[in-house]
């Protein structure tokens, strides 16, 4: 998998954006790619996570309330 992260970074250009459906910190998507290419030079990551406390309700209203849809 490390490999493959990589190699699809290059691939890329060397930009990886991840997605978590929880906070970004902890142990999660965002984290596991960082460690993988945490040695690798010109490979940059961002994340996209929930910035405050989740609530519940349906998933296209929670996805625009935290700013992760598609539509910005």
């Amino acid at each position: 998998m490390l490999r493959a992260i990589i190699s699809n970074a290059k691939e890329c250009g060397g930009k990886i954006l991840t997605v978590e459906d929880h906070y970004p910190q902890g142990v999660g998507v965002g984290e596991a790619v960082l460690s993988a290419v945490a040695l690798e030079k010109n490979i940059i990551v961002k994340k996209l996570a929930v910035q405050e406390v989740p609530r519940s309700g349906p998933p296209t209203v929670l996805l625009e309330k935290y700013g992760i849809s598609g539509q910005k």
